[in-house]
């Protein structure tokens, strides 16, 4: 006897979606191939229950006349073009703010696989993104560049927005239904292009989405690429994972038959890909698998952890890479598990035990990383660790130099780097949390040396001897006295705006830039026996001079004269 539709949800999703679907409206079990789309949609049918109602009935109205794209957006207010080369997809991203990128523009054959039509608002330039302090995916500012993408087989389209992923689901702005925008452009795109994306009339909740008329439910989203529990979807084609030898984590495939590691993302490995594979290659692996309770979320998760016999391993919770150890890496290049925020958002620990150099963005943008275990790391490059909020203690014995480092890592408590040497800009800066600070080994630092750390009471760099613009600027309200022994040149803006400094000690000092110590109101001890160039500014605005000099060399930028004493501009009328 043939299963009936409700039988064949109920086995597939579950009895309590295909009793919520029949509770709501048995209608709904009419619609041809109702199996099929919901296969891939989770086991809760409430979220999509609307977007169910509306299949009954869904299509493209077709108009007697047909309108010209470009024309009806234009009538809509925007400047719009069709994209059938890469240079006119990625035209628009002079529009886009640094760090929202859409994805399109990553990838260089987008505009073979789908018709593109970019549009922009014609007075783009006066809509700023400042003026949205609480910004949503249909704003003015959000809706001022769109792109609508059709893939050139059907059954898929998706409008994107200036946002990208600072705001739900951007790629699904007004519903990714064309008729939002102006009324009959939906039939005007189908019979442009020849294709039917027929879709819902109704939108669907956050991380789902239909595709080749089926609906998907997805945990994350990356480079247009959909990923659940057990497949993924790319240009609108389903691939399905063999769970009796395959782990889908994050977007990479473990084929523990194969031992290899595939990137679903593209077609040539990556750095970390080509790591993790260099990892696996030829070796035992042993995997385990256990459910438990998410104590916070009250949710069953799935825990897998890959063990190697040389003692590197992963760990992953629900398909996402939470932990790593790799303990063949000593190399790491440029771009190294960057943007970990989009691609490994979950990752939590990473550990090398052997690595000695890294390249350019390594690790960069790991929101959620919460330790980094690296004791033989030598030299890293530049924005290395960028933007890893949640990192709060950092020990790298071996480190002697480093480019742009840490910048915005503001969970630091405890640093330690006995071998430092030389850093480069933004070292340290927004590290809100950090309270003491020893680098016995460091010479040279340049701009932007501790910014904005306004916990930082205790700063040891005996041997410190050069510092760019920008140094402890806006330090703040923590430190109290510093000594420099062997400081010798100063950039330009050091020192300003610190609220409670009383005294600072610079004996072998020579040279100071400009606004030098500017805005330091408790100020009243400086010790400068050795200058011989001040810049421009010098000590203004510090209130505490009033009631005392300050004694050193007479100094000029174009001459020096030895053995006068200098009285700050606002304290020659009392001296």
């Amino acid at each position: 006897m043939k299963k009936s539709i409700f039988d064949i949800i109920k086995k597939q999703n579950g009895e309590a979606f295909a009793k919520a679907i029949r509770a709501y409206d048995s209608g709904i079990f009419d619609i041809p191939n109702l199996d099929k789309i919901v296969r891939y949609a989770g086991r809760e049918a409430e979220p999509i229950m609307n977007f169910l109602i509306s299949l009954k009935n869904i299509q493209i109205e077709e108009k007697l006349k047909h309108q010209d794209p470009i024309e009806l957006l234009r009538q809509a207010g925007y400047d719009a073009y069709y994209a059938d080369t890469l240079q006119k997809q990625n035209a628009i991203r002079k529009y886009f703010s640094n760090g929202e990128e859409l994805c399109t523009f990553k990838d260089l054959h987008r505009f073979e696989k789908y018709y593109i039509i970019n549009a922009i608002k014609k007075n783009v330039d006066k809509i700023k993104r400042e003026d949205f302090k609480n910004p949503s995916r249909e704003d003015e500012y959000g809706t001022s560049v769109i792109s609508i993408q059709v893939l050139k087989t059907g059954g898929f389209i998706s409008i994107k927005n200036r946002y990208n992923h600072s705001v739900l689901n951007p790629d699904n702005t007004f519903n990714s239904n064309p008729d939002q925008i102006i009324e009959g452009l939906s039939d005007a795109i189908s019979y442009r292009f020849g294709v039917d994306f027929s879709s819902q009339a109704t939108g669907l909740p956050e991380n789902y989405a239909f595709i080749n008329n089926q609906i998907i439910k997805f945990n994350k989203e990356i480079d247009n690429v959909y990923f659940g529990t057990d497949f993924y979807v790319k240009d609108g084609i389903i691939h399905q994972i063999n769970k009796d030898y395959q782990l889908l984590i994050d977007y990479l495939i473990l084929d523990l038959k194969e031992k290899h590691i595939y990137n679903v993302l593209q077609h040539s490995d990556d750095s970390f890909v080509s790591a993790l594979n260099q990892e696996i290659c030829g070796k035992k692996i042993n995997l385990t698998i256990q459910k438990e309770k998410n104590a916070l979320t009250n949710e069953i998760e799935t825990h897998q952890v890959v063990s190697l016999e040389n003692g590197s391993k992963l760990d992953i919770v629900n398909g996402c890479l939470v932990a790593v150890r790799l303990m063949s890496l000593k190399n790491a290049p440029d771009n190294f598990l960057y943007d970990v925020k989009e691609t490994n958002p979950n990752l939590r620990f990473f550990s090398a035990p052997n690595l000695e150099f890294t390249g350019d963005y390594f690790l960069c943008s790991a929101i959620n990383l919460e330790r980094f275990d690296a004791p033989n790391l030598h030299k890293v490059g530049r924005n290395f660790l960028s933007g890893t909020s949640y990192l709060e203690t950092l020990i790298l014995p071996l480190l002697t130099e480093c480019k742009d480092l840490f910048a915005y890592v503001n969970r630091f408590k405890n640093v330690s780097f006995p071998r430092l040497e030389s850093v480069g800009e933004n070292f340290l800066t927004g590290s809100y949390e950090l309270t003491e600070l020893s680098l016995p080994c460091l010479r040279y630092a340049t701009h932007y040396f501790l910014n904005s750390i306004p916990m930082l009471y205790s700063i040891h760099l005996p041997v410190l001897e050069h510092v760019g613009n920008y140094a402890l600027f806006e330090v703040d309200y923590s430190l109290r006295k510093l000594s420099f022994p062997s400081l010798k040149t100063i950039g330009n803006n050091f020192g300003v705006i610190n609220q409670t400094l009383t005294s600072i000690d610079l004996p072998v000092c020579e040279k100071i830039g400009d606004n030098f110590l500017v805005q330091n109101r408790d100020l009243k001890e400086l010790n400068l026996p050795m200058i011989q160039s001040i810049g421009e500014k010098f000590l203004i605005s510090n209130a505490s001079f009033r009631n005392f000099q300050v004694k050193l060399p007479f100094v000029s930028k174009h001459k020096k004269t030895q053995g006068q004493e200098y009285v700050p501009e606002m304290q020659k009328t009392r001296s």
